[in-house]
């Protein structure tokens, strides 16, 4: 669910004390946000990292070719506008996913689509380890240095925290600036959402004239308000939360 900043709304919780931790890595979006949550959040109960850029359809359709020679499972879904491929690949230790689609227009007009979105359960050294070959195996055979990359995780089911806590953590940990919260009430309950830019992510997108690059879900999961899940993105969260 993608959101527009409308209003701001702090709401007084349980102020929880920040603890020093070690420096955060910052070679690899998912990784920073991983360490950052596991320090700060709480445990990872899942995550998604998706990758997306257009190229030459002559480029796609001979990656199709291969793929099916390497006798993958390729759906294929027809609409008006595209052809959809898609084939998934699981890693040979069984911690990732990844799935693959690539879009060809039918207009002749528009550039074919790859995306590629690698996605987990939990978070750990062996699972970052598998991650890390994976992401680079795909970086360096199916994408240009033009790919747009975004990245998100969610944590596990946790107490509540206050909103001034996560604000101090992201300020403080994440060094966010161009802070704006928003509260939302939804049918499954309350949700405030973060929004902001550190440096420590190299991606970034412009929102109202601002720099951005973190989006921070927190969201109700219990009826009297007092457990919550929070999912953390990279540099906007572009699937359902």
């Amino acid at each position: 669910m993608r959101k527009i900043v409308e209003s701001c709304l702090m709401v007084s919780l349980i102020i929880l004390p920040i603890q020093a931790t070690a420096a955060i890595n910052t070679s690899d979006p998912l990784v920073t946000l991983a360490q950052f949550t596991k320090e700060e959040l709480g445990e990872v109960e899942k995550w998604e990292v998706t990758m997306k850029e257009k190229q030459p359809r002559a480029d796609l359709k001979k990656l199709l070719d291969t793929i099916k020679q390497n006798d993958h499972n390729v759906t294929v879904e027809k609409t008006k506008n595209a052809v959809y491929y898609k084939w998934t690949n699981t890693h040979p230790k069984q911690f990732n996913k990844a799935s693959f689609k690539i879009i060809i227009p039918t207009n002749h007009a528009y550039d074919a689509e790859l995306i590629v979105a690698i996605s987990g359960n939990s978070w750990n050294d062996d699972v970052e380890e598998a991650y890390l070959a994976d992401i680079r195996h795909i970086n360096e055979n199916y994408f240009t240095k033009n790919v747009s990359v975004f990245a998100c995780l969610t944590t596990k089911e946790r107490d509540i925290l206050s909103d001034m806590y996560v604000e101090q953590v992201l300020k403080e940990k994440l060094n966010l600036t161009y802070i704006t919260e928003q509260t939302d009430v939804i049918q499954q309950g309350q949700t405030n959402t973060f929004y902001g830019y550190t440096n420590m992510l190299t991606n970034q997108i412009d929102l109202m004239d601002k720099p951005m690059n973190v989006q921070l879900v927190v969201h109700d999961v219990s009826n009297d308000g007092q457990r919550q899940k929070l999912t953390l993105g990279t540099p906007i969260l572009i699937n359902e939360y």
